[in-house]
């Protein structure tokens, strides 16, 4: 699955809005991550998409968990279409029973 550009940019703002909270600049959110500081403004403009190993020195560095760096997330079918109720329900029942 991409990332697009809509996620990447909910993505940064959580991350900019975390950071704020925590009383950081982005020079002092690189110090303790040892990432550029230009990355975190990539990644906060939605210019970037983090990497995992990334998304977890992020989250160490801020005390937070990974929940709340997505939170705005819908989940998303195979397609990339965000599931609604009923996918939902038909994803929970499992596999057709074989006759």
């Amino acid at each position: 699955m991409t990332i697009n550009d809509h996620d990447a940019n909910l993505f940064g703002r959580n991350l900019c809005l975390t950071r704020r909270r925590r009383g950081l600049s982005q020079e002092k959110l690189a110090q303790r991550t040892g990432l550029c500081r230009d990355t975190i403004y990539k990644i906060e403009m939605g210019q970037r998409s983090p990497r995992l190993d990334t998304l977890l020195v992020l989250i160490d560095a801020l005390g937070v968990d990974l929940g709340e760096l997505f939170e705005g997330f819908r989940a998303r079918g195979k397609r990339g279409e965000h599931s609604g109720p009923e996918e939902k329900r038909r994803l929970s029942a499992g596999p057709p029973a074989s006759t």
